[in-house]
């Protein structure tokens, strides 16, 4: 086992958009809503991953975002949660979305 840095807690947004407004949820998300979280104290980053096409349909949810954050997860969460945003969207489905902060299980694991 070899250290590559030190574990951080980290948030993970698992959501959806609305049925047939992808273009301007991803719009949205991508312009507008994710670069005013990241302007947060506590969020240092956030990136977009989308599940494989072969698997679409499959699994409950399409996106998921991963944030680095700066000390405590649930602390930045609380920060995201209580935040006034300028931008809102009907796109995303919100009720569907899971919202939750990790903290590491150990060191990273990484080849020697």
């Amino acid at each position: 086992m070899s250290r590559t840095e030190a574990p951080a807690e980290i948030l993970i947004a698992l959501l959806n958009a609305r049925e047939g407004r992808e273009d301007e949820f991803n719009a949205w998300y991508t312009e507008e809503h994710l670069p005013e979280v990241v302007r947060l104290p506590g969020i240092l980053t956030a990136q977009r991953y989308e599940i494989p096409e072969a698997l679409l349909g499959r699994l409950p949810y399409r996106y998921a975002t991963v944030y680095r954050v700066e000390g405590s997860a649930a602390a930045a969460l609380q920060e995201i949660l209580s935040a006034e945003f300028s931008s809102n969207s009907e796109a995303i489905d919100a009720e569907q979305m899971v919202f939750s902060p990790f903290a590491p299980l150990g060191a990273p694991i990484a080849a020697e």
